[in-house]
């Protein structure tokens, strides 16, 4: 099966035709009844890197050792899918979603949705406390009114003002419901969350700073983790942190331990993964600590991070996908 008309196809270096012959195999081995979508989305804009991490992440866990059992598998209690079921040698069973992050730099989407929104809270004047991160559990395609962000804006400040002085605090977390009530704001089909932190506990942070790269992992898992509800499998969530300013290992960690959920088995974090970046990139296994049910099976084999031991080494994804140091260039035969 050829590749659709995606960028790496407009080149006759050799690295080029590597890549879309490796990609051409992967997409011959996904199941067919799903391969025509992917492959749709393989040649969209928007949804190509997307297309790629679910092929990636099919092709690492079946050389691993697991059997796909399902693509967009039924979920119990849910009417929403998760992006895969697979079976490990022993039988045992694991839903794994697929996720990425762009960070609001890259997201031209969500930058305008949020863009009022974020200028009405810099005018609030919020004192001691900083909108560290908005969470658009379910997002609206257009932005809100300027009416609504005022709204928003002039309960936070209430909120902010109304907390007693003393010892700093944790960051908080603040549904839309819990500043403004069900009664006072409707808001058919969509929901957000805000998450504060105080001032005094985060270096370098001056007016009108927004956190980056890990306020966005944080809500990207945050999403996934409440997207099914409790499920009756261990469920990892893959993620894939492309934003130019990603966070490191220490920050996805810090996410995981605010996530909270003790549905979620584990992360599989990498950054930067990019068809012409298979090879380079290194995954890592991050178990959740407070998780009900562990993860099964050979990904285990890979390099991991617990709360008990921190982090430990495994195998590279480019020896069980079969590649070299230095792929899709060199080695020459």
């Amino acid at each position: 099966m050829t590749m659709p008309d995606i960028p790496l196809e407009r080149s006759g270096r050799i690295q080029t035709c590597r890549t879309r012959k490796l990609l051409e195999a992967w997409l011959a081995r996904y199941p067919e009844e799903h391969r025509a979508e992917l492959k749709t989305r393989l040649g969209q804009e928007n949804g190509r890197s997307a297309a790629f991490f679910e092929i990636y992440l099919h092709e690492l866990l079946t050389r691993l050792g697991y059997d796909l059992v399902a693509v967009h598998p039924i979920a119990p209690g849910s009417d929403k899918r998760p992006e895969f079921l697979f079976r490990d040698r022993d039988g045992q069973e694991l839903y794994l979603e697929a996720t990425e992050v762009k960070g609001p730099e890259e997201d031209s989407k969500a930058a305008e949705r949020e863009r009022e929104l974020h200028e009405a809270i810099e005018r609030a004047d919020i004192e001691d406390w900083h909108v560290s991160s908005i969470d658009w559990m379910e997002a609206p395609d257009k932005g809100l009114s300027s009416k609504r962000c005022k709204q928003i804006a002039k309960a936070l400040k209430k909120w902010a003002d109304s907390q007693p002085q003393g010892e700093p605090k944790a960051p908080v977390f603040l549904s839309l419901d819990q500043l403004l009530g069900n009664s006072t704001f409707q808001h058919p089909g969509w929901d957000l969350e805000f998450q504060l932190s105080q001032k005094s506990t985060i270096s370098g942070i001056g007016k009108g700073y927004w956190l980056g790269a890990q306020g966005s992992i944080c809500n990207a898992l945050k999403r996934k983790a409440r997207r099914y509800g409790e499920l009756d499998r261990p469920y990892v969530i893959a993620i894939n942190v492309l934003t130019e300013r990603h966070a490191g290992l220490n920050e996805v960690v810090e996410a995981l331990h605010q996530l909270k959920y003790s549905r979620v088995s584990a992360v599989l974090y990498v950054a930067s993964l990019y068809p012409y970046s298979i090879a380079d990139q290194d995954l890592v296994l991050l178990h959740n600590p407070a998780a009900n049910k562990s993860t099964p099976g050979p990904l285990k084999e890979l390099r991991s991070w617990t709360a008990e031991r921190g982090l430990s080494s495994g195998k590279h994804p480019r020896e069980i996908l079969g590649l070299y140091s230095g792929w899709p260039g060199d080695k020459l035969v």
